[in-house]
């Protein structure tokens, strides 16, 4: 039992209210001069009739245990004071875990385009879902990892129509998902300015839908060099999936749910289309197949909604897609709704990646390709490196670059709350001092020189009155965060959460050490503070696997 449980236990016991409702009062104050824990008694002034004033005064009294220094009543709050020895003991202490295996969720994320190029865009929802996923895990929940491939539709029609129309002799040996890419541009440039090609990209999807031969052998060909392509950049970052779907296979069962929403009175006809009406719903009117016969995304995401739970026997669908989708998302669970299939399924929206020039764009061409931008990054911290490591062969100084740029990448992508926009800046999120991926590696890589230096081969539990500066509690008061803050990050699907307790831990870290000596210190307070560093280290490894980042022991 914690301290903030003790602690409700005993106001529970004074004032006869829930422990429950009291721990959930108990607040961690913002400075330390208000003590460690405190409890607002304007909780219990309507209860009591007294003034949350003399409520905290009263029970400031009354209020004993062994571990409490002192009590303070202050502005209306009970602060509570804990013996440092006690505190850090407690926090240093404490070891991780999550109880039982929970419920089984399936995390659907990534989603590219076949036949368009992978840009800096699609890094925020891959990043988002993998660190779903992982905090998931670490929470004790049985997740699978999900991605459904946009490998059909009008997109893939325009670049297949493209290819054949005005590249039919061309067959790209290297970089083909780039190819692709500038084809697609092209596609939608020329279809833009000719009125009469858009009758000829319908032909073809159409067609496509039918899986005529010759243009279905086209199609299989060029997927394949984008699924190729994705899946080379998949291991570079170090994500993996459990499962893949694609959108051509869930054609034809989504069909037939149309004709069945149609035949049960869900669905209409309207000028040849089979839709939906959600406008009592305040969802307007969903379209579920077009005219000519062919699908939607809507029509395939209502079937693939169904194979998740059906097959893979899940207790929650989790979609990882852009804000953009939102109204989508909220149509293909109302359709599923009036269908009767009444399950758990969440969207967990997020914000647009946009540069300095605006919103990045394949259609546009605005576009930051990964392939380009990791070879940028790696390249500026290969220099960057280089200067202050003179001494490491070229090998470790690649190594350590491709890191060091993967890292800046996945924490410029997650420190930004999922509800507010990304403006892409390499440079910034390169930087080794603030809040960016290189400081929290230069964190750790720190704590690893120290032990290094002092030869220190293990650490043994210190005399914890050793630990007893405003800094020491400073990182303890951090470190005491940890375990409700992933557990919430988790809870509320937020790997930002996690990112900020990272760059917080690392500021204070650095700070510590910068005021603080250690291994020139007397023994004990030596010993304290290398214990104090261990665990800090522990805490940035530990949150770092939460993000997928890989930890330096060198930088």
């Amino acid at each position: 039992m914690g301290f903030k449980e003790e602690i409700s236990a005993l106001l529970g016991k004074a004032t006869g209210l829930d422990e429950n409702e009291v721990l959930s009062a108990i607040e961690i104050p913002p400075s330390q001069e208000l003590g460690d824990y405190a409890f607002p008694c304007f909780v219990l002034s309507k209860k009591l009739r007294k003034s949350p004033k003399d409520i905290a005064e009263d029970l400031a009294k009354k209020i004993k245990a062994s571990f409490i220094e002192r009590t303070e009543a202050k502005g209306g709050y009970l602060n509570f004071y804990v013996k440092q020895e006690e505190y850090a003991k407690a926090i240093l202490e404490e070891k991780p875990g999550f109880g039982k295996k929970k419920e089984s969720i399936m995390v659907e994320f990534s989603q590219p385009n076949t036949h368009k190029e992978f840009h800096v865009g699609h890094l925020r929802n891959v990043f988002l879902g993998d660190s779903i996923v992982r905090m998931l895990r670490n929470q004790n929940y049985k997740v699978i990892p999900a991605n459904y491939l946009g490998d059909i539709g009008t997109h893939v029609a325009k670049t297949l129509w493209c290819l054949k129309k005005f590249h039919a002799d061309e067959k790209p040996d290297k970089n083909k998902g780039k190819y692709l890419g500038k084809v697609y541009m092209e596609a939608n440039k020329k279809v833009k300015e000719n009125e009469a090609y858009k009758k000829e990209v319908s032909e073809l999807l159409q067609a496509l839908e039918k899986r005529e031969k010759e243009i279905t052998a086209l199609w299989k060909e060029t997927k394949e060099w984008s699924v190729k392509e994705f899946k080379e950049i998949y291991e570079d970052l170090g994500i993996k999936f459990d499962t893949w779907f694609y959108e051509s296979e869930e054609d034809e069962e989504g069909k037939k749910i149309a004709l069945e929403l149609l035949e049960k009175g869900i669905a209409k006809k309207d000028d040849g289309a089979i839709i939906v009406n959600l406008e009592e719903h305040g969802l307007g009117v969903a379209v579920i197949l077009k005219s000519d016969g062919t699908t939607l995304y809507l029509t395939k995401d209502l079937s693939l909604a169904k194979k998740k739970f059906e097959k893979y026997k899940i207790d929650k669908s989790v979609y990882v897609i852009d804000s953009r989708q939102s109204l989508h998302m909220k149509q293909t669970f109302k359709i599923l709704e009036l269908m009767g299939f009444k399950k758990e399924m969440l969207h967990i929206p997020y914000e647009f990646v946009s540069t300095k020039q605006g919103p990045i764009s394949s259609r546009t061409g605005n576009t930051y390709l990964y392939e380009d931008l990791k070879e940028r990054m790696k390249e500026k911290a290969y220099e960057e490196t280089k200067k202050r490591r003179t001494d490491w062969n070229e090998a470790k100084l690649k190594g350590t670059s491709e890191e060091v740029a993967k890292t800046a990448l996945k924490i410029g992508m997650l420190k930004i709350d999922n509800n507010h926009e990304i403006i892409f800046d390499e440079d910034e999120w390169l930087d080794m001092e603030g809040e960016t991926g290189p400081y929290t590696l230069y964190t750790a890589a720190r704590i690893h020189s120290v032990f290094r230096k002092g030869n220190v081969k293990d650490v043994e539990k210190p005399d914890y009155t050793k630990l007893g500066t405003s800094e020491d509690k400073n990182i303890l008061r951090i470190l005491e965060k940890e375990k409700e803050n992933i557990m919430k990050a988790a809870e509320t699907y937020k790997p930002s959460m996690i990112t900020r307790y990272l760059l917080d831990l690392s500021q204070s870290a650095n700070e510590y050490y910068h005021k603080h000596q250690v291994l020139k210190a007397d023994e004990e307070t030596r010993k304290a503070r290398l214990y104090l560093l261990k665990k800090i280290l522990e805490s940035l490894e530990r949150n770092m696997e939460l993000l997928g980042i890989t930890p330096l022991e060198e930088m």
